[in-house]
C-alpha cells in the first residue's frame, strides 16, 4: 500500500500540478487514515462509509477542525478513485467552510510598514523591494519567492507570475515598486556578480525560503509599531482591499490576484461604505 501511496503523490505532484505544500498534506491524510484502519485490522479496499465516518469522528475527537476534516476528506476521496478500488467517501459529505479574511491593514500602517527597511545594507535593500512587491501586487509570498530576474519586466513594469497549477498571469507594477526592484538587483549584481536565476536570495546567495520572509515581515511589523498579526496574506488583502476602494475593477483585479477571493472582499468593502 505504501508503493500505492508514493505513486498517488507523484500522480498530485507530476499530472495534477499541486503545490508541494498540498501534496504533503495530503500524504499525511492518506497516511493517517491508513494507519486508522491497519490497527483496527481493516484493509483499505474493505473499507466502507461507516469506516470513513468512524476515522474523521476520531479526527474531530483529536481537535481537527472543518478545515482539515475538509481536506481529509478530499486526500481519501482521491487516493481511492485514483486506486480505483470503489470510493467509501462518496456518501460523507464535505463540511461547509466560511472564508476567513484577514483584517487588512490600513494605508497608514501600510506606509509605516513599507518604510521599515531603512539601511542600505543588502538584505535591508531586498526586503524593500519584497515588501513594496507584494503590496503593489498582491501575489502570494509563495509566488513571490519563487520569481526569476527573466520574469520582470522593468521597462514596462509587470511580472510573469507561475500561480497555482503552473498556471501564468501578468501582473502590473507600479513606479514604486519598480523603483525599489531596480535598487535590488543593482545591489544584488553587485553582491554577487550575477543578473540570473532567482530573483531574491539570501545574504548567502542562496534560495529565499517564505518561512524566513514570515519572520523578517513580522519583526518589520514591530518595528513599524503594528502590534496585531501581519502576514504576506494579510499583505495580499491589503492590497486588494485597497484596490477595490479606491474604485478598481473587479474582473481586473480577480485576474491580477489569480484568485476569486477579490469578490469575497468587495462584499466587505461595499459592506462597509453602506
Amino acid at each position: 500500500m505504501d508503493s500505492n501511496l508514493d505513486d498517488f503523490l507523484e500522480h498530485l505532484a507530476e499530472q495534477r500540478r499541486l503545490a508541494p505544500r498540498s501534496v504533503q498534506a495530503y500524504g499525511y491524510a492518506v497516511r493517517a487514515y491508513l494507519a486508522y484502519l491497519r490497527a483496527r485490522g481493516i484493509a483499505p479496499e474493505q473499507a466502507d462509509q461507516v469506516a470513513v465516518r468512524a476515522y474523521l469522528k476520531r479526527r474531530e475527537k483529536d481537535g481537527l477542525g472543518p478545515g482539515g476534516i475538509h481536506q481529509a476528506i478530499l486526500a481519501l476521496r482521491h487516493f481511492c478513485r485514483f486506486l480505483g478500488e470503489g470510493d467509501p467517501t462518496t456518501q460523507v459529505p464535505l463540511p461547509k467552510l466560511r472564508p476567513r479574511l484577514p483584517e487588512p491593514l490600513s494605508r497608514d500602517e501600510i506606509a509605516r510598514l513599507l518604510a521599515a527597511p531603512k539601511s542600505a545594507r543588502f538584505v535591508h535593500v531586498r526586503d524593500k523591494a519584497i515588501l513594496e512587491l507584494l503590496y503593489a501586487t498582491g501575489m502570494r509570498i509563495s509566488e513571490l519567492v519563487g520569481l526569476e530576474i527573466g520574469q520582470i519586466n522593468l521597462d514596462v513594469g509587470t511580472l510573469r507570475v507561475r500561480g497555482k497549477g503552473g498556471r501564468e498571469r501578468i501582473v502590473p507594477f507600479g513606479r514604486r515598486a519598480g523603483r525599489a526592484l531596480e535598487l535590488y538587483i543593482v545591489s544584488r549584481k553587485r553582491r554577487f556578480l550575477d543578473v540570473s536565476g532567482t530573483l531574491f536570495l539570501n545574504a548567502r546567495g542562496g534560495h529565499l525560503h517564505r518561512a524566513h520572509m514570515w519572520r523578517r515581515l513580522k519583526d518589520y511589523a514591530l518595528r513599524a509599531g503594528i502590534k496585531r498579526r501581519v502576514s504576506p496574506h494579510v499583505l495580499r488583502h491589503s492590497f486588494a482591499t485597497h484596490m477595490l476602494s479606491g474604485g478598481a475593477d473587479l474582473r481586473a483585479l480577480q485576474a491580477m490576484l489569480g484568485h476569486y477571493v477579490a469578490g469575497l472582499i468587495m462584499c466587505r468593502v461595499v459592506s462597509r461604505c453602506r
